[in-house]
Parts: C-alpha cells; structure tokens; sequence
C-alpha cells in the first residue's frame, strides 16, 4: 500500500512541479520508442506515459513534455523528453533520464530530478540548432541509501564536490555546448569547477560529448567545455561505486563463510627489493612484491600479478598449484602452492573499516560499517597515489588488501654500500605509515632531511592533481594522523615499532 501510494504521490509531483496543463496516461507494453514530432495520443511501450505542458523559460510559449515511467516491483525508471515549438511543430530537443532508479518507498531523489530538470533548462536549451537533440545527464551526488556521512574529520573534506572537472592546464568554458559560442569564463591549473552536467549533442554532422560547470560560490559562473578536451579530466567523489565495492567484499566473506572457505592473505613483502623491469597485467599492476596467477593450472594462457596483503580463499588444489579466487578479481587463478607466499586470515566476524582510494580521481573515503549495516563516511579528502615507470616508480596497486601493520612515521631511503657491507641511507621521513601492500604506504607528506622547507610545501601542494608517489599514498599530516588512530584503534598488540590493529581494516584501490 505505502509503495502505491508513493507512486501516486510521485506522479502529483510531477504534475505540480510542471503546473500541468495537459494530463494523459497512456497505455504499458514492452518497447520503447520516442517520436520526433509531438503528438496527443503518443504512447510508449513498456512505459506509463504522462504528456504534460511546461513554460521553462517563462516566454508565453510552452513546451511539451513526455514523462516515461516504467515499475519494476516498485523501482521506477524514469525519462523526461521535452519538445520545443520549431517552424509550427513540436520537435524533440531535450532527452533526460534519471540517472539513478527512482525507489518508491524513497523519491525525494526523483523530486530533487525534476527540480533540476527545471533550474538547469535556461543553461541545457541555450542555442539549440534546427533538429539538434540534446541528451542530457543530470550529475547529482554520488550517494547512495547505504551510505550517510558523520563526519569526525572534515578540515581537507571539499563540501559538494561529488562531481568536478579537474583542471591540467587554463581552459575555456562555452556560453553553449557549440565550440563557436563565447567564452564565458576560464579556469586555471588545480582548479576543480562542480561538474553539473553532461550533455550529449546530435545533429545531422556530428555526435559530441560536453560538460557542464559552475565555478565560484558568490559570482557563480555557468559554462560548457567539450569532453575531449585536454586540459580537463573528470572527476568524483564516486559514493556510489566505492559501496559497491564494499558490499561485493561483504559478499565475498558471506559466501566464504557458507561454503566453509578459509580466508589467507599473500605474503610478499620485501623491504628495500632490488627492483627488476615488469610488465603490467590486465589490471595495470606490475610484478613488485607479487605472486604470479595463472589462467590455468598447467600456465597457459594469461597471468597477472597479485600483490602483497592481497586477501583470497583456496578452492581446491591441482598438482602443485591451488586455485585461488579474491573479492577484487572477476575470476579465479592459480597459484604454486607455497605455504610462505601466504598466510592465514582469522576473521572471527566481519570488517566494519574500510579505505577505498580512487586512483583515477585521486581521492579517498573512510568507512565505518554501524550497527544497522550501513557504511558512515568518517572522513575524506584528496590524495596522491603512485606514478609507474616500471623500475622503481609504481602505480599504487589496484585490489583488496588487509592492513598488515602501522608505525607513527616512516622512513625513506636508498640502499648504499660503506665499507663493503650494505646499509641503508635515510634521506627522508614522513608522518605516519599504514602499510597495506608491499612497500606501499598511507603516509603523510614526505619530507627531504635536506629541505629548507620548500619542497615540503610544493609536495603538499600536489595533493589530489596527479599520481607522482614511487607506490604510497600521500595525504596532509594532520590526515594521516587522524586516520591512523582510527586504524590503530586501542591495540596494544606490536611487532617491534610496529603496531598491529585491533580491528581488521580493509584497504580497496581502484
């Protein structure tokens, strides 16, 4: 009953929000099928189909409007096409899906979708060419039901951020999504205008991809660049995708559990290594304290790379390999079977800490499972994350790891000979050192002993812009510091200056 009367509350929304003057509900069946000229009886199948009557720009003259909704047992998916009056008719222009499903027990987001429909039209319909039609994504935020935010650490938290356009080098925002239309503002190196829009144009000469943003928070400008365009690269605060990857870890033990699957850990790590060149598998990791996996158990085929602290089960053995599967990996891959390049996990219950580091966005999010299943950011912010030049540079290495062990600092180095014996010259330290794969490291900034204090902040500076660690992942110190109690919690277990953490945390890089 409550989903059918949220149903009908939702299509009053529309009605209100639109101040309707045409209403028609037309008739389900199965495909989908949008004409390009408006008509009063149009239907389409698979949809209930509200024909509706707008004035967006307030000139007197109104739009029409066809709302498709399609029920999937009270998950609705919604479509908004808009026909603007051209030479006498009524031609399809505008095309906007909601880019989430709209749930019936909750639809204050598809209200909030229909709100934004409406403010962004003066933007979206600016300069519109005879038989162009406009595809239009609407980039609200990246949130999900099962994340909510209770923030303990908020100072490098950018608020509102979910979607931006990071800025490589100045660039030139367009009135209109046209390359012709004038400029109406530029941005410049590391700025991060919030990303509104996507728009897809299609005319009769061409297909184009173009974003809009808005930059400022008291003289807000408004402006389109082209998608292809260089001296940008999209961004985000991806909520959405970072629980996903926490609920197929979640699944992951789950199923572990049924089927009665011990969990292990690869033990791979090699402090100070001398590297040797590697090539990157289909994941972009490299052979640096790895385990070769095979396609198939006689080593044929593929193979990838499987770094330290890498969390997996053992299906079953095969001569001197084991079948192994990981949350990360889409399917299973063997291993030799060396009891020293693993190690056993005792998980007593489930992770309730995880730390999911985008690469590509070079951000970051802290999460804490409550009581209720549901994952509370505690914290967020910019990173840097690793640059590969595959000898002594990595990328930081994509998968799922168990923190292993913390210290308050770290230390880095190269490795020297003095009077025919091998040491270590320290060259430089930084704060805090969680380390989750190999020689890969949460740590703050790193800092040269020989540094008057100008590198230091130049480094600090090029947090969240582009990958330049050797493998680790940088963040303020006052970051790292905080996110290091909370890894550490209470434990009181240590492993010589290491602490070991008293809860397991759970390290996903994407």
């Amino acid at each position: 009953m409550k989903k059918v009367e949220n149903k009908f509350y939702l299509l009053v929304i529309i009605m209100v929000c639109f101040s309707i003057h045409s209403f028609v509900l037309g008739n389900e069946s199965r495909k989908l099928n949008v004409l390009l000229k408006y008509s009063e009886n149009m239907k389409v199948d698979g949809y209930e189909t509200q024909l509706l009557s707008y004035d967006f720009n307030k000139d007197g003259i109104d739009e029409k409007l066809m709302v498709n909704i399609q029920d999937n047992e009270g998950v609705l998916k919604i479509i908004v096409s808009i026909y603007t009056l051209q030479n006498n008719e009524y031609i399809l222009s505008y095309q906007i899906p909601f880019e989430k499903k709209v749930h019936l027990l909750n639809i204050n987001y598809g209200k909030n979708q229909i709100e934004k429909i409406k403010e962004y039209y003066s933007d979206y319909s600016k300069n519109l060419k005879e038989g162009e039609i406009r595809y239009i994504t609407i980039l609200d935020n990246n949130t999900t039901e099962k994340i909510y935010f209770d923030l303990q650490f908020d100072k490098y938290s950018p608020k509102d951020l979910d979607n931006f356009l990071f800025t490589k080098k100045t660039s030139e925002f367009k009135e209109s999504p046209d390359s012709n239309t004038k400029t109406v503002f530029k941005t410049k190196y590391k700025e991060k205008p919030k990303a509104l829009l996507e728009v897809i144009t299609e005319d009769t000469e061409k297909i184009e991809k173009w974003y809009l943003a808005e930059l400022g928070s008291e003289n807000i400008k408004r402006g389109f660049i082209h998608a292809e365009n260089t001296s940008v690269s999209k961004r985000g605060f991806y909520w959405d995708k970072m629980q996903f990857e926490m609920s197929k870890f979640d699944k992951f033990l789950e199923d572990s559990k049924n089927k009665e699957y011990k969990l292990y850990t690869i033990k791979e790590y090699k402090p100070m290594k001398d590297d040797t060149y590697s090539s990157k598998d289909k994941y972009g990791n490299r052979n640096n304290q790895s385990i070769i996996g095979y396609s198939n158990p006689d080593k044929t085929g593929y193979t990838i790379n499987i770094p330290d602290q890498t969390i997996f089960r053992i299906i079953r053995e095969k001569g001197d390999m084991i079948e192994i599967e990981t949350p990360f990996y889409l399917k299973s891959y063997f291993i030799k079977n060396n009891p020293k390049n693993y190690t056993k996990w005792e998980l007593e219950d489930k992770v309730n800490k995880f730390i999911i580091i985008d690469t590509e966005s070079q951000t970051e999010g802290i999460f804490e499972r409550d009581k209720k299943n549901k994952y509370k950011v505690i914290t967020y912010s910019f990173v840097t994350t690793g640059k590969d030049n595959g000898l002594f540079s990595y990328e930081t290495p994509k998968g799922m790891f168990l923190v292993a062990a913390t210290r308050p600092f770290m230390a880095f180095g190269k490795k020297i000979i003095e009077e025919e014996k091998e040491k270590i010259e320290i060259s430089g330290t930084a704060k805090g050192a969680i380390r989750f794969s190999g020689g890969g490291y949460m740590h703050g900034i790193p800092t040269s002993l020989k540094d008057e204090g100008n590198g230091r902040k130049v480094t600090e500076s090029k947090i969240g812009t582009f990958k330049e660690s050797h493998k680790c992942v940088r963040h303020f110190d006052d970051q790292i510091s905080f996110i290091l109690k909370w890894v550490n919690s209470d434990s009181k277990t240590m492993v010589r200056d290491y602490t070991i953490p008293e809860d397991p945390v759970v390290v996903i890089v994407i």
